[in-house]
């Protein structure tokens, strides 16, 4: 018998990695041993199954056809191969493309505890950013009222996903919320705070203020403001904006002006950190929507932990609140870029204290509330 969490249709990447992979091994040092249940599709098996038991070795990587996500008969398959393999006490899952199968185990097998990892609003995110899977919108709208109904416990990433699920659905479960967590190695000590700033000063001598962007250029993720801000920050030449992305052939077509303060980069995941601790301000601007309404991205604890304040939008789930309460940023609507000035090493010690109390994954406040949860 086996405590399990369970992803379907899911496949390797770095954040499969820090939002599962680093999950199980948390809750499996601080709580009890999870076992990893992996169904990726056939395609790409040997691939998954390679670098999910590099990463993991307590877990059973098995190919699916993805095709017959909603078949009925694959799904009585695929739930009595699950049964047999794991004798399940408890399930956590981030997958609603598994509900059917949940279903059977639920039936023949009670006792055993189901946690609907939810990552997000999953049929608004489609509809709103799905594009040619917008159809699929109404089939999750079901499946994600069918999995909640049948937990026995939610995880959401914020405050306000809860309150989404609640007012949508007829929530019975229990929820909690534990946010987009990054991994300890996202966040610098103090002896590399000041070896940063002495980089920085070698690099860069020429700039008051550096703004930095980590992530996609892909035009779903950037709102008008993203532009506008970017150009705003290149026109003071006090000023520097540090790109890191591996789409920098993008910057172009977005319109973001080629100056000689805007600094792209193209990076190895294990260098972001090192960059990121050389600029004051993270940038997370984000469209007004239900997806960015109840989200958590990791880009803000990632950007903490390197000691910065973060320029953010309002109402991205519960940050733009956290960032008022706990000074550690602005909101871009109540700002003057011009008026932005270095922050100091104090100020980044605070911030990366906060990453670490919020925002790590095996912080005390989030341990609690898994025990609570999982126990």
């Amino acid at each position: 018998m086996f405590n399990v969490y369970l992803t379907y249709i899911d496949q390797y990447s770095p954040v499969y990695r820090t939002q599962v992979i680093e999950q199980c091994k948390i809750i499996s040092a601080n709580i009890k041993p999870i076992k990893l249940v992996a169904f990726v599709p056939i395609s790409t098996y040997r691939y998954n199954k390679k670098l999910i038991h590099q990463k993991y070795s307590n877990s059973i990587v098995l190919p699916t056809i993805t095709r017959l996500f909603n078949n009925a008969l694959y799904n009585k398959i695929i739930g009595l191969l699950l049964l047999i393999i794991t004798k399940p006490d408890l399930i956590i899952t981030r997958s609603l493309y598994a509900l059917p199968f949940l279903y059977l185990i639920k039936r023949k097998r009670p006792q055993c505890r189901l946690i609907y990892d939810a990552r997000g609003a999953a049929a608004a995110e489609v509809k709103e950013y799905g594009g040619k899977d917008s159809a699929n919108s109404k089939l999750l709208a079901e499946f994600e009222k069918q999995m909640l109904s049948i937990c026995d416990h939610i995880f959401t990433v914020s405050i306000k996903l809860s309150q989404y699920f609640k007012n949508k659905y007829d929530i019975k479960s229990h929820l909690s919320t534990i946010p987009c967590c990054i991994s300890s190695g996202s966040i610098i000590d103090d002896h590399h705070v000041t070896e940063a700033q002495l980089e920085r000063n070698k690099l860069f001598p020429q700039y008051k203020t550096i703004f930095i962007y980590a992530g996609s250029l892909s035009v779903w993720n950037l709102p008008k403001v993203f532009i506008q801000t970017v150009n705003s920050i290149l026109k003071d030449p006090e000023n520097a904006l540090i790109i890191l992305s591996h789409e920098l052939s993008k910057t172009k077509s977005l319109g973001i002006n080629d100056k000689p303060n805007l600094i792209l980069k193209s990076v190895n995941q294990s260098e972001v950190k090192k960059h990121l601790a050389l600029a004051d301000y993270g940038l997370l601007l984000r469209d007004k929507n239900i997806t960015n309404n109840v989200a958590c991205p990791s880009k803000f604890g990632e950007y903490l932990g390197a000691g910065l304040d973060v320029i953010i939008s309002k109402n991205i789930g519960d940050l733009s609140e956290f960032v008022v309460k706990n000074n550690c940023g602005q909101i871009i609507d109540e700002i003057e870029l011009k008026n932005l000035h270095s922050i100091q090493e104090v100020k980044r010690k605070y911030n990366i204290k906060l990453a670490e109390k919020y925002f790590l994954r095996n912080s005390s406040i989030n341990i609690e509330k898994y025990n609570k949860a999982i126990k």
